[in-house]
């Protein structure tokens, strides 16, 4: 783990979907007719339209959606294939050794679960920033499914990538520890928000 954290690849992810995102949120819903102002209407579709996506159905919650879902789902995928038949193994950090107290932490902090919680929750706020500034427009939901992919993906990375090959790019296996703490975080980060939003 170390000093490649998953808030690394939150940051970079969300840069470069960063266009994605916002485009995907800004398409018009409708042409407007030349001389006519449909800003009302349009506005008022276009929020019936995100609160569609962001109900917590079963769809909206496990089938991508985006080209950005697809993309990193897609992608997720090829580098799992690659780098399991290149390594010729999967590896899985048992939960009974892998310690809620470990100290393989990086500069975050030296417990691991703690930089996974804080890593995540820094990776959730850059994606709340973007969109309370209008730069890439999203719903709860959809930076909640962003997040939990990318820190899946970052464990599936830990179990076909070795550390003792790789050194900090790679890790000791999958650990649903450091999947729950990233998660706690990226939850955790949402629903400050959420709080935040109705106390302001």
């Amino acid at each position: 783990m170390g000093i490649m954290t998953p808030v690394v690849s939150v940051i970079v992810l969300s840069a470069i979907y960063s266009p994605i995102l916002g485009q995907e949120q800004s398409e018009p819903v409708s042409q407007a007719s030349p001389g006519l102002n449909h800003s009302s209407s349009d506005q008022s579709l276009q929020n019936s339209k995100i609160k569609n996506e962001d109900r917590l159905t079963l769809g909206n919650i496990l089938l991508p959606r985006t080209p950005t879902e697809w993309t990193l789902d897609f992608g997720g995928v090829l580098m799992f294939t690659a780098f399991a038949l290149s390594e010729h193994q999967v590896r899985l950090l048992p939960w009974e050794r892998d310690k809620w107290t470990s100290t393989n932490g990086g500069y975050l902090s030296k417990y691991d679960k703690v930089e996974h919680f804080a890593a995540a929750a820094a990776g959730h706020t850059v994606l709340i920033g973007l969109d309370q500034a209008g730069i890439a427009r999203s719903t709860p939901l959809r930076r909640i499914k962003l997040s939990l992919t990318i820190i899946t993906w970052w464990e599936v990375k830990d179990s076909v990538v070795p550390w003792e090959r790789y050194g900090s790019l790679g890790g000791e296996g999958f650990s649903m520890k450091d999947w729950i703490a990233s998660a706690s975080g990226v939850l955790g980060t949402e629903l400050l928000n959420f709080a935040l939003k109705k106390v302001f």
